[in-house]
C-alpha cells in the first residue's frame, strides 16, 4: 500500500463516520490484490464476517469513504508516470505537453468545420398560418 494510504484511511473514517468494522474492510479492499479475492477471503483479512462484509457495502458512508479512497489509490499509483510525463513535456515533447493540458482540463481538442449546404426549409410558420386562415375564410 502507498505510504500515505493508511493516513488517509484513517481521516477518511472519521469524516464518513465509517465504523471500525469498515475501516479494516477499506484496508483490505484498497490493495490491487483484492481485486483477485473471494469475499470470503477479504472478510478473513479485514477480520469480519460476511454478513457484516454485505451490511457495509449498503451503508452510504461506507460506500463514499471507500470511493474516495480508491481515487486517492488511483492517482498515487498514477503519480510515477505522470512525473515520467511531465518530464518528457520540461524537454519539448509537445504530445506530452499537450497530454497534461488535456488532463488538467486546459485544453480540449476542437475541430473546424465548414458548412457549405443550405437546405430549403419550406413555408414560413407565418405563410402557413396565413394560408389556414385564407382556407378557413
Amino acid at each position: 500500500m502507498a505510504d500515505n494510504l493508511p493516513d488517509n484511511i484513517e481521516k477518511l473514517c472519521v469524516q464518513y463516520e465509517v465504523t471500525e468494522a469498515g475501516q479494516r474492510l477499506l484496508e483490505v479492499m484498497i490493495e490491487p490484490a483484492a481485486r483477485t479475492m473471494q469475499v470470503q477471503e477479504i472478510c478473513q483479512l479485514a477480520g469480519i464476517s460476511k454478513g457484516s462484509y454485505y451490511l457495509l457495502f449498503k451503508d452510504q458512508r461506507f460506500l463514499d469513504a471507500y470511493y474516495q479512497a480508491c481515487k486517492t489509490a488511483c492517482i498515487t499509483a498514477a503519480m510515477p508516470t505522470m512525473q515520467s510525463v511531465a518530464g518528457k513535456a520540461i524537454a519539448g515533447d509537445m504530445q506530452a505537453a499537450q497530454l497534461i493540458l488535456t488532463m488538467s482540463g486546459l485544453h480540449q481538442p476542437t475541430a473546424r468545420v465548414e458548412h457549405t449546404h443550405t437546405v430549403e426549409a419550406g413555408n414560413s410558420l407565418l405563410d402557413m398560418y396565413k394560408a389556414r386562415q385564407k382556407a378557413l375564410d
